[in-house]
């Protein structure tokens, strides 16, 4: 079936790169949770980016691995304020970023947060 195909490439993939020392395991998940997410799996993604934001170095925090993580949180049960707390760390790490911005200021409308919103839409505008 098509989805054995899939979950043996995931499982190739994974092994190869953890056999290749130069990779951290946290990428390694990151960007497995990442597949699983772009197949809709969207419960095996977060698995993998709990795992990762797990194992993640503290010297080396990757912002990425919250906002992944705050998506996962709207899309399996519509949970924003769990969304908009990964939202909030990952601009905590990376206040430039303009997809976290949208991220936050789109959860915060999803909560009827509107002057919370406007000012994530406002950050965003003296960004670019």
């Amino acid at each position: 079936s098509g989805s054995g195909n899939s979950n043996s490439l995931l499982r190739s993939t994974i092994v190869y790169n953890l056999v290749s020392s130069t990779v951290d395991i946290d990428k390694v998940l990151y960007n497995r949770g990442k597949l699983f997410q772009k197949m809709y799996q969207y419960e095996e993604a977060m698995n993998d980016i709990n795992r990762a934001i797990e194992s993640m170095n503290e010297e080396k925090i990757e912002p990425k691995y919250f906002h992944t993580r705050g998506i996962l949180y709207q899309k399996i049960d519509q949970n924003y304020i769990k969304a908009i707390i990964n939202f909030t760390k990952a601009l905590q790490y990376n206040k430039t970023d303009i997809n976290f911005f949208i991220s936050h200021g789109i959860c915060n409308i999803q909560l009827r947060r509107f002057q919370e919103a406007k000012e994530d839409f406002s950050k965003i505008i003296s960004l670019k």
